[in-house]
């Protein structure tokens, strides 16, 4: 019984991160950057890149950095990404 209620918990928390769709700046490909994330295409991804290869991303905030990303694109990436 505890080792259902443990497959249960860990299926519901990769369903629902699967549904946030959330993705670490840091770490995430450059290819699911630009697959994954609202308003970024193949040439803001790979801007994204070069500025988390300087210093990565600590904060939301951070992306404003990167060339493109003004309040509006940064509001939408807030909800999908991680530090």
């Amino acid at each position: 019984m505890k080792k259902l209620t443990i497959l249960a918990l860990v299926l519901v928390t990769m369903a629902t991160a699967k549904d946030l769709r959330v993705l670490n700046v840091n770490t995430a490909p450059v290819d699911s950057l630009a697959l994954s994330l609202p308003g970024v295409g193949p040439a803001m991804a790979k801007r994204i890149d070069s500025a988390r290869k300087v210093a990565p991303f600590k904060s939301c905030a951070d992306l404003d950095a990167v060339k493109g990303i003004g309040v509006k694109k940064l509001e939408k990436l807030c909800a999908s990404v991680v530090f």
